[in-house]
């Protein structure tokens, strides 16, 4: 049985269930091929916490912002497991150790987005997304000028801009009150109407409003992937889609930000596994997630590839200060090293190809699930690269 957590007696175990605690924001994730769950650290992609069925769950409990205490969390988690489960305190206690160790959990203040007002500029002008993609979206929602719009982790309201051309019911929100105010500016620049507000896609699970079309653009590796689904699945009409996009670049091998950061990869048939691998891994999570009697059945899956330059522009709309700092630790001006060894390498050899995959899952009832997989990224459409707009 749950241990009642008022009787326990260690001194240590006392004072850690009593600590308040948030998830950290400096820990982007992935799932591996066993399905289990990697945190790795953004500035240095090398230390990765594993984290077991029952460790995201627990991890789960703790908020991305607000702390609560561990007791409370222990306390949320022991709901979600099997009442004749022995220890569940001791084994909780002694993971939320591990992650706090591992700097997963904290407790110290940070703002809730690591994009600083500084990065957003650059972030707007030079990391637009394809209209392309949205138009891909539009058509296969479909949405028209009635469809209720959900833009997660909008940033500066790229996609949510471009749907608001067509739908007058556009809703974009995300935790970065930079990205949110640029979204406003752009917004009335374009005399779009589109409600931004400042919130997680982790507190989907607890909301009562309804969409037929949800888009998380780049945004799943910031979330929590359980309150995610659980959001996604309360969130979504049946027969509504939710469209999934994310890119992957292929970059030459001495491309600075390949041979620095390992950031790219060395050929599009790399780019093209890991589109199908990265789509694998949703429909396999929202399968795990379902709640019956639905679930989200992949519909379609589409590639773009976008041949443009990753410049400096580029990498100071993309790295994050703390990360070139430990990359190019030097007396000088980090930004300067990597400008000039990009220089160095002349404008040619530091273009790339950027790709981008839309999958679009579809609300179903259990039973009618399908793969559309096979075969799904043997054809690329080839899309011109643009520039954003100034701030």
């Amino acid at each position: 049985m749950f241990t009642d957590l008022k009787g326990t007696r260690d001194g240590a175990s006392v004072a850690l269930l009593e600590r308040k605690l948030w998830q950290s924001s400096e820990f982007a994730s992935l799932v591996d091929c066993n399905g289990e769950r990697i945190l790795f650290r953004l500035v240095s992609p090398a230390q990765c916490t594993r984290l077991h069925e029952s460790e995201q769950v627990l991890l789960s409990c703790f908020p991305t912002h607000d702390g609560v205490s561990v007791g409370h969390a222990i306390s949320e988690f022991a709901k979600h497991c099997s009442p004749c489960k022995e220890n569940i305190t001791s084994w909780a206690l002694a993971s939320v150790q591990r992650l706090v160790d591992a700097g997963v959990l904290i407790s110290s203040c940070r703002p809730l987005s690591r994009y600083t007002a500084d990065m957003v500029p650059y972030y707007v002008r030079h990391r637009p997304i394809p209209t392309q993609v949205c138009s891909r979206i539009v058509t296969e929602g479909p949405v028209d000028s009635r469809t209720e719009v959900l833009d997660i982790g909008c940033g500066p309201g790229t996609i949510a801009l471009q749907l608001a051309s067509v739908s007058s019911h556009v809703t974009g929100i995300d935790v970065s009150q930079e990205f949110l105010d640029a979204a406003v500016l752009l917004a009335r620049r374009q005399n779009r109407q589109v409600s931004f507000l400042k919130r997680s896609a982790d507190e989907l699970a607890f909301q009562t409003q309804t969409y037929d079309v949800i888009v998380a653009a780049q945004a799943f590796h910031w979330l929590n992937p359980w309150l995610a689904s659980a959001g996604l699945y309360r969130s979504l009409q049946r027969g509504g889609s939710l469209f999934v996009v994310e890119s992957k670049p292929a970059l030459p091998p001495a491309h600075p930000l390949r041979t620095v950061f390992g950031y790219g990869y060395a050929d599009d048939v790399l780019v093209r596994r890991q589109c199908y691998q990265h789509a694998l891994r949703h429909a396999q999570l929202f399968q795990i997630a379902r709640q019956a009697p639905d679930i989200l059945s992949i519909a379609g899956v589409w590639l773009f590839r976008e041949h443009r330059p990753f410049d400096i522009n580029f990498a100071r709309a993309y790295l994050f200060a703390d990360q070139i700092e430990a990359a190019l630790p030097s007396d000088g001006d980090p930004w300067s090293n990597l400008s000039s060894m990009m220089d160095a390498q002349g404008p040619e050899a530091i273009c790339g190809d950027m790709y981008w995959f839309v999958a679009q899952f579809t609300k179903v009832k259990v039973g009618t699930f399908s793969s559309k997989l096979d075969g799904a990224f043997d054809q690329v459409v080839d899309v011109p690269h643009f520039a954003g707009p100034d701030l």
